[in-house]
C-alpha cells in the first residue's frame, strides 16, 4: 500500500495484494468507460461501411436490372425479325417447289 493516500492512490484496506481502486463516485460505474467509447466508435464505423456497401449493391442491382431489360427488348426485336425472315423463306420455298412437295425425304444410299 502507498504511504500517501490521495487521489487515485487510495486502495481498499485488507486487499494489499489485489490493489483495487476505490470508486469515489457511485454514478461513475454507470458512465461508459473509454473502451466503451472506442467500441461505440468502431461499431458506428462498421455500421456506416455496411450501409455504404448496401447502397452500392442496390445501385448495382438496379444497373443489372436495366441491362437485363435492354437485353430482353433486343432479344424480342431480333426474334421477331428472325420469325418474319423464316416465314418469308418458307413461302418462297413453297412457291418454288409446289404444294405437294412440302415434305423432304432423304435418300438411303449405301
Amino acid at each position: 500500500m502507498a504511504k500517501h493516500r490521495h487521489g487515485k492512490d487510495i486502495y481498499r484496506r485488507g486487499y494489499g495484494n489485489m490493489r483495487t481502486p476505490i470508486k469515489h463516485n457511485i454514478a461513475a460505474k454507470f458512465r461508459p468507460v473509454q473502451s466503451s467509447y472506442l467500441e461505440m466508435f468502431i461499431l458506428d464505423k462498421h455500421r456506416s461501411r455496411l450501409r455504404q456497401e448496401r447502397a452500392n449493391l442496390l445501385r448495382r442491382i438496379h444497373e443489372i436490372e436495366a441491362e437485363l431489360a435492354a437485353l430482353d427488348a433486343k432479344i424480342h426485336e431480333v426474334r421477331s425479325g428472325v420469325e418474319v425472315e423464316m416465314d418469308q423463306m418458307d413461302e418462297e420455298q413453297m412457291d418454288k417447289q409446289g404444294p405437294e412437295s412440302g415434305i423432304r425425304t432423304m435418300p438411303l444410299g449405301y
